[in-house]
């Protein structure tokens, strides 16, 4: 380019702001403003920097390039992950349904063998009453007949008419009724509530583990609403349809409003204080790695439970999680027991009573005296005093206000379980064969209760009143497979129950209703009628032999441990139905 004033090439450039002549020959710089001297650069000097401007920007175009391939690398790697962690949620809730489902299905197989087998067992003795009639009556033929024969005959004649036809008759149009009115099939309403139940406690596992340290090391933060899935299965599954179809056509338009109301009852409440109020719960609480020893009803929504090896946990009843371990006892914890809505207390083979403070989960005292394994623990609420009992044939009084033993008292057996009667002051254990009562004042043995032939393994306070009588009632099971009721202030034996099939291991009282509840090492939780004195209900729950049993009444819940290392959580509505 030239310059138009001078006609000769532009050699320089002139950096000033403001300058009004920007480009510059030789001879336009000599007639320049001297000060702008220092700003003026040679044109030939510029072609360099221009020509290494395009390389620049294609650099910056490359580095950008490779940021995005290792953006969208990135993204790939997530959404893989992602993938693998929901298809490996999808196994773990698959088997988890399927577990529910089984146990479910065994029980109910169970139960439908036991409820059925009571009919079958009145028709079987209806068969063998009219057999031995029929006998009687059966033609005689070779043989003459004399005449006080022949009376009987009449006389037994004239009451088969008049008195046991018409009952037999009775009897057996009672059962073909029934069974033509579908009387005797078992009700099922609650098996939809059961699935429906499941399937959404599993879906709220899916959102806590959404909710989890996994997933958010691998995902951008979000709101925590977006990490919670919201499922459109739950509201597309028509469960009581589903069972529905599993009836007669004909028995269906008789349970449709039974059924409506109780589904309607047992839907399942995910959200606060809300959750107290379902009436139906059937959950299992897994976490223990050895069999549970024991279990204790702590609050309306916690439980805690202790196993071999030394490990006592904490449960939480509306999410079946558990978060707490404690693991300062070094042996068997073998019995729990709550103090007050801050402590409790532990007892364990390491001959050590441990009380604990709940909200803290730390171990506050250990009392220490007894020899053998403690087998036993009970809260003597009116003086702020626990008791232990243990195989060294000792029951000990400990102070709680400033921990220290008070009592020793002397039992000359061994002591596998207590139970203490605070209106009376007294505190029975249960040993070799024999209860024991004491006074736990003076530690004064005042009764020796005898009607076990083995070791009694439980023993359960009842209530003041019987029929209108006013006695101290208790409980006993042991290792002779019953479970004997005893009026404590005649010392003597009011019912015996029979009916499980190996060791009485645990007892629990249900005082609205007047029901005893026991466990037992034939795997089988049994209800019992303690004003009728017989069985009421028979179930299986556990797949090993049950240890302990609880009934939280504010909820309604049988909670039951076993050997099987499983805790289960059973609304009293959905057993008893």
């Amino acid at each position: 380019m030239n310059c138009f004033e001078h006609n000769t090439p532009y050699t320089l450039l002139c950096w000033v702001k403001g300058c009004n002549k920007k480009f510059l020959c030789n001879q336009c710089m000599q007639k320049h403003d001297p000060q702008h001297f220092q700003m003026i650069q040679s044109l030939n000097d510029l072609d360099s920097q221009i020509n290494q401007i395009p390389k620049s920007i294609q650099q910056n175009l490359i580095l950008l390039s490779s940021q995005l391939s290792s953006a969208q690398l990135q993204i790939t790697l997530n959404k893989d992950s992602l993938k693998k962690q929901i298809i490996k949620l999808s196994d773990l809730l698959k088997a988890k349904l399927d577990l529910e489902i089984n146990n479910f299905c065994s029980s109910a197989i169970d139960y439908t063998t036991v409820y059925y087998k009571q009919f079958e067992n009145d028709i079987t003795a209806l068969f063998n009453t009219i057999s031995e009639h029929s006998n009687i009556f059966t033609p005689q033929t070779g043989r003459p007949i004399n005449e006080f024969q022949f009376t009987q005959l009449i006389q037994q004649q004239e009451k088969m008419f008049d008195i046991i036809l018409p009952k037999l008759n009775q009897q057996v149009q009672m059962f073909v009724q029934q069974i033509s009115n579908n009387q005797l099939i078992m009700k099922t309403e609650n098996f939809h509530s059961i699935l429906n139940n499941n399937i959404s406690k599993s879906f709220q596992l899916t959102n806590l583990l959404f909710t989890g340290e996994t997933l958010q090391a691998q995902t951008p933060k979000l709101n925590p609403k977006q990490n919670r899935i919201i499922s459109p299965l739950i509201p597309k599954i028509d469960l009581k349809k589903n069972a529905s179809q599993l009836f007669p056509q004909k028995q269906q338009s008789d349970r449709t409003s039974d059924q409506q109301a109780f589904y309607n009852d047992s839907m399942v409440e995910l959200s606060g204080s809300r959750f107290l109020q379902q009436k139906s719960i059937n959950t299992v609480l897994t976490g223990h790695t050895d069999i549970i020893l024991c279990i204790c009803a702590f609050s309306n929504t916690s439980i805690l439970s202790g196993s071999a090896g030394g490990t006592i946990r904490i449960f939480y009843i509306d999410n079946a999680l558990t978060q707490t371990k404690l693991n300062d006892h070094k042996g068997d914890v073998l019995a729990l027991i709550k103090i007050n809505d801050t402590n409790f207390c532990s007892a364990s083979s390491d001959q050590t009573v441990r009380m604990w403070n709940y909200q803290r989960k730390i171990c506050e005292y250990v009392l220490v005296g007894h020899e053998k394994p403690v087998q036993a623990l009970i809260h003597l609420q009116d003086s702020d005093q626990l008791a232990s009992g243990s195989l060294d044939h000792t029951i000990k009084i400990w102070s709680l206000k400033r921990p220290k033993m008070k009592l020793n008292i002397q039992d000359h057996q061994k002591v596998f379980a207590i139970c203490y009667v605070q209106s009376k002051g007294l505190i029975v254990s249960g040993g070799e064969g024999i209860l024991s009562v004491f006074n736990m004042i003076n530690g004064y043995c005042r009764d020796k209760l005898e009607g076990h032939t083995g070791n009694v393994l439980c023993v359960k306070y009842l209530k003041e009143v019987v029929n209108g009588e006013y006695i101290s009632l208790i409980s006993s099971g042991g290792q002779d497979q019953k479970i004997i009721l005893w009026n404590l202030d005649r010392a003597q034996k009011l019912y015996i129950f029979v009916g499980h099939q190996d060791y009485v291991t645990c007892l629990t009282f249900d005082s609205e209703n007047n029901q005893l509840w026991s466990g037992g090492a034939d795997q089988t939780i049994r209800c019992w009628d303690i004003d009728k004195g017989r069985q009421v209900f028979i179930f299986k729950r556990h797949t090993n032999q049950i240890s302990s049993i609880e009934y939280l009444s504010s909820r309604q819940l049988i909670i039951s441990g076993s050997w099987d290392k499983k805790i289960r959580l059973t609304s009293r509505s959905i057993l008893v139905n």
